[in-house]
């Protein structure tokens, strides 16, 4: 039973991952256990980041960027990580949490974009867990916000083509191709790692696919479905996207693309 314990590459690891923690921190410990896939450590760990950041943000009144960016990064790793092991009603309660405490004002301003992204949390849960009935009622955001309105689409194309509608997620689809292709959202980063063009633009192959299949498979269904994730490049060969990994990667609320493809090309 305690065999592995006389090998050596077994206490270099124990010994690495220790190093790990002290150096690194809880918050890329919880990255680590996402992509591993140890998805319950990483709720369980969010939620005592949660009551750490609460207690003390009450005991020394934190301002600034912490409250406002870091400790929303922690419900939003939460929303991540329960969606991954279908605890809906965690992922459902951490999204919502990351959405109505941000300030709608600071998200406006240069180099606060990523915030948008925070707000726009909801909908990728609804998407995760198909809850359409929740999503078509909610009303687009500001005209302002391009980013979250790129999502609302993509969420609500998703929505409309899950209840028969496919002339209106065609609709939603070409409002996401134009904001996609919007000069702002090539130059506007998420926490200076991927643009949210890059982003919208998986978020535009998940929804074509996701359309061209609800027509019948199809080859275009797999080519916008197909996903080389290993790589990190998503989409067809000639509309290839390539995006990062940071420490909680936009593109892992997305609809997997990989597994959609795969059910289609087995049709």
């Amino acid at each position: 039973m305690f065999d592995w314990m006389a090998g050596s590459e077994a206490w270099v690891a124990l010994i690495s991952l220790t190093a790990l923690e002290i150096v690194l921190g809880i918050d890329n410990i919880i990255f680590i256990s996402i992509l591993v896939g140890r998805y319950a450590d990483a709720v369980a760990a969010n939620e005592q980041a949660v009551q750490a950041d609460n207690a003390y943000i009450a005991q020394c009144h934190a301002q600034g960027l912490y409250p406002v960016a870091y400790v929303p990064h922690n419900h939003h790793f939460l929303a991540a990580a329960a969606s991954f092991i279908g605890d809906k009603e965690k992922a459902f309660a951490a999204s919502l949490h990351v959405r109505d405490r941000q300030d709608t004002k600071l998200m406006r301003q240069p180099g606060y974009a990523t915030l948008q992204h925070y707000w726009s949390m909801p909908y990728f849960a609804w998407v995760r867990f198909g809850q359409w009935d929740a999503l078509l009622p909610e009303p687009a955001p500001a005209e302002d916000l391009i980013y979250p309105n790129g999502i609302w689409n993509y969420a609500r194309g998703l929505a409309r083509i899950r209840t028969g509608d496919l002339d209106g997620a065609a609709a939603s689809l070409r409002r996401l191709t134009a904001i996609a292709d919007d000069p702002e959202m090539a130059v506007t980063r998420l926490w200076e790692i991927n643009t949210m063009a890059q982003v919208l633009g998986i978020a535009r192959e998940v929804l074509s696919g996701e359309l061209a299949l609800a027509r019948g498979p199809s080859v275009e269904a797999i080519q916008h479905l197909s996903s080389r994730l290993s790589s990190h490049t998503v989409g067809s060969p000639s509309r290839a996207i390539s995006v990062s990994s940071s420490g909680s990667p936009q593109w892992m609320r997305m609809l997997s693309t990989r597994e959609v493809a795969v059910k289609t090309a087995t049709m």
